[in-house]
């Protein structure tokens, strides 16, 4: 077992690169789902704090804008006194029900990886010997320690996730379409960018996560034989010839990390500016809107909430689209 050649990289550019991946359609995620069906309930429960607690957090930009306006424009200070009570009620229920959206989708998540968990390893242990001639230890040990937890992440965090950012962009665009019209178009001029950008990243990365979960399961493929078999690495002294083995592994898995890690930071770069070139747009625009009485200044700060509001959803689910690619990978 110890004399088998070493890892080579061209498995793993041949297995990423040539062997085409399978896509994520809709069965695909109907066999995610059907992991979480018996724990249905709670997820709707979490679904239900997820709304809530999004619809209040959408009314946090409006309420400043009513503070703002009773300051500046209004001088009423009963007002004033009703408008931040409303902001500390609306900030109330954001927190307790974001409390139990988190606290549920912890439970569900956490019994989702330990049933998928022992599911695997029983339908391990009915398979017959001819299996296990054909697959190596390690690369099962990682299936069963990693890739259950990639799934559990997409089956909770990011799939409740994903719809939270779908609301708060509905929501968000509705609002400022109603504010001002001309503010929202120059906004969503960067939706496109951000959108495109993301799609293209979240290719990519579904074919780096194939690569680096198949370098992960190298890795620990020699880990565990050179560790189970200790005594014969001893004798026949073949200390070197193993850590050379494992570093072929560690090194090809930490370069196709770093692919990733460039991918992620140039899109975090294209967004960032996207995003504050919409905002100095906003801020020339908004201030002429100001200027003249079209637009109450309560209204430009509720505009700019919003639009900081905007970018964090879109990020999110370019990033989301990314992990579903990782999972499917």
């Amino acid at each position: 077992m110890l004399r088998r050649a070493p890892i080579q990289s061209d498995r793993t550019e041949t297995s990423s690169e040539d062997t085409p991946t399978p896509p994520l359609d809709g069965a695909t995620i109907r066999r995610l789902l059907r992991l979480a069906r018996p724990y249905s309930g709670r997820l709707a429960l979490a679904a239900v704090c997820m709304v809530v607690s999004t619809l209040s957090f959408l009314a946090i930009p409006y309420a400043f804008r009513l503070v703002t306006d009773s300051v500046f424009v209004h001088h009423d200070a009963a007002q004033l006194n009703r408008v931040v009570l409303l902001l500390l009620a609306i900030v109330l229920s954001t927190t307790i029900f974001g409390f139990g959206r988190g606290y549920l989708l912890s439970y569900v998540g956490g019994r989702i990886v330990a049933d998928l968990r022992i599911r695997l390893y029983h339908h391990l242990l009915e398979q017959p010997l001819a299996f296990y001639d054909e697959r190596r230890a390690g690369d099962l040990i990682s299936r069963l320690a990693s890739d259950t937890t990639m799934v559990q992440s997409v089956l909770t965090d990011d799939l409740l996730t994903f719809f939270q950012n779908i609301i708060t962009v509905i929501g968000v665009i509705v609002v400022i379409l109603v504010l001002d019209w001309r503010l929202a178009l120059i906004t969503l001029a960067a939706a496109p960018i951000i959108a495109f950008t993301g799609i293209l990243v979240g290719r990519r990365t579904r074919r780096l996560s194939q690569r680096a979960q198949e370098q992960l399961g190298d890795a620990t493929v020699v880990l565990e034989e050179s560790l189970s078999a200790m005594r014969v690495v001893k004798a026949f002294v073949r200390e070197r010839f193993e850590l050379k083995r494992y570093t072929t592994a560690v090194e090809q898995s930490f370069r196709i990390g770093l692919s990733a890690a460039r991918l992620q930071s140039a899109f975090q770069s294209i967004m960032t500016t996207a995003v504050f070139a919409a905002l100095a747009a906003v801020l020339w625009v908004g201030g002429r809107e100001v200027l003249a009485g079209r637009l109450t200044p309560g209204g430009l700060i509720s505009f700019l909430f919003y639009l900081m509001t905007l970018t964090g959803p879109l990020q999110n689910l370019a990033n989301i689209y990314s992990s579903f690619q990782s999972a499917a990978g």
